[in-house]
């Protein structure tokens, strides 16, 4: 969650807003400290063979990506963390898988059938189903995202950040 995300469930919930940023700042950094500890005990244990010495560390592994995610959550409850509009969160990218397929592609689909991007096609042989594009003649298929990296040439950060500002 961010800043923004928790300042308006703030508001709907009538509680301040410096107290529900308080409040996930304490969370994040319980589970920074949950993980944390975990990593301590793995390496306080000893490994008795090969296998689980491979085990501990792909638990490790684990647990460094997490620690990860919760900082990166608390540096999102930072007001000014993307008022630039150039980061990219599950709700940007949700934002742009939301927006119609349809339109990315610029032409109406009928029974949810359309001519392929990818190739010539005289008779529809593409279908969106879910806003999802998938072609039947070329085993191709895309969401919003990549089909936008795909037709116009840009990265993934790009894609969603073009999608979510249309939407």
């Amino acid at each position: 969650m961010d800043y923004q995300s928790i300042k308006k469930q703030a508001h709907e919930n009538r509680v301040p807003v410096g107290w529900a940023i308080q409040q996930r700042e304490m969370y994040c950094q319980a589970q920074i400290k949950y993980y944390r500890d975990f990593i301590r005990a793995e390496h306080e244990s000893k490994a008795v063979s090969h296998l689980e010495h491979r085990l501990r560390a792909k638990h490790i592994e684990h647990y460094i990506k997490e620690i990860k995610f919760w900082a990166w959550e608390l540096t999102k409850l930072n007001p000014d963390w993307n008022k630039d509009g150039k980061h990219i969160n599950r709700e940007t990218i949700a934002q742009a898988k939301a927006y119609p397929i349809e339109n990315i592609l610029q032409q109406q689909a009928r029974n949810n059938q359309v001519r392929c991007p990818w190739h010539e096609d005289d008779h529809p042989s593409a279908t969106i189903k879910g806003n999802f594009l998938w072609c039947f003649v070329c085993n191709r298929g895309a969401d919003t995202i990549e089909l936008m990296m795909n037709l116009h040439g840009m990265t993934f950060k790009e894609a969603v950040l073009d999608l979510a500002g249309r939407g």
